[in-house]
């Protein structure tokens, strides 16, 4: 559980409490990180909901939407992802430095666009190189 959350109502007591509102956490970044919901649109219903828990027990933790997305701001600026670890160096959620996940990713688009129908530039497979036969006519039998 992250230090100085300030968006939380109450903190747990035990660790049945814990991990109820890390379950809850846990549906707020799912509904969160959906596409087709986000931010904009989570609610205090669909975190009960995805976590199979009451809203009351929503209501608990945090007084409404604004505070649940406040909450996960805050566990996201107290996680390395993304920021420089004590090494130095950005990290993915994996503990992967991200300058090299960015290098392999260019890496792969590059090989992938070089070998593409689509790129005008693309050079001829050999083996789909065939030499252009003319059809002998009948006067030439």
């Amino acid at each position: 559980m992250p230090d100085g959350t300030k968006t939380l109502r109450t903190e747990p007591v035990q660790d049945r409490g814990d991990k109820t509102l890390e379950r809850l956490r846990a549906a707020a970044r799912s509904i969160y990180n959906d596409p087709h919901v986000g931010r904009d649109r989570l609610t205090t219903t669909m975190v009960a909901k995805e976590a199979g828990i009451s809203i009351g027990t929503v209501y608990r933790y945090w007084a409404d939407r604004v505070a649940i997305l406040e909450d996960i701001a805050a566990e996201r600026d107290q996680s390395p992802i993304g920021r420089n670890n004590p090494g130095g160096q950005a990290v993915c959620e994996h503990g992967y430095p991200v300058d090299e996940l960015c290098t392999t990713v260019q890496q792969l688009v590059h090989e992938r666009w070089m070998d593409s129908p689509y790129n005008p530039n693309r050079p001829e497979p050999e083996h789909t190189k065939t030499s252009v036969t003319r059809r002998q006519t009948k006067e030439e039998q």
